[in-house]
């Protein structure tokens, strides 16, 4: 399937309206789903597998899309965990998001501004985040005490 014109009507509307981003469908997110690596105070916490509804590409489930936690494999997590090397420290969590196109990591957003961490997926991760935001909070007498 191209773009039909139904396709540019819709478009001409959108950008009427306001600004648009377009960006090309990736089938192996359609149909393998997209990786999220969930990093807490730079350390690894823990992944997720997000699929979209039978016959949609969007992950989020607003649309239907699932999550379930994944095991990362080795060769996976190291591909995420270079895209952090880009990003200045000391930050409180990363979410990692992408697809792997033959075998390769392509990044679809890097979320490190209110993104879903998905904590509930991982038993740790709750207490995982609390530490590492602790960690990142200056040392002050009050602190001390509580």
């Amino acid at each position: 399937g191209g773009i039909t014109v139904e396709d540019e009507s819709r478009f001409s509307e959108l950008v009427s309206r306001g600004e648009v981003m377009v960006q090309p469908l990736i089938e192996e997110l359609v149909l393998e789903g997209e990786w999220s690596f969930i990093f807490l105070g730079g350390e690894f916490s823990h992944a997720a597998l997000k699929r979209p509804a039978r016959g949609d590409f969007r992950v989020q489930s607003i649309y239907g899309g699932t999550a379930e936690p994944v095991e990362a494999p080795g060769q996976y997590l190291d591909q995420a965990r270079s895209i952090l090397k880009a990003v200045s420290w000391p930050w409180l969590y990363a979410r990692v998001d992408g697809c792997f196109v033959d075998g390769s990591f392509m990044l679809i957003e890097l979320e490190m501004l209110e993104p879903d961490l998905l904590l509930q997926l991982d038993g740790g991760a709750p207490a995982g985040f609390a530490d590492s935001l602790l960690r990142l909070l200056p040392v002050t007498p009050q602190r001390a005490r509580v």
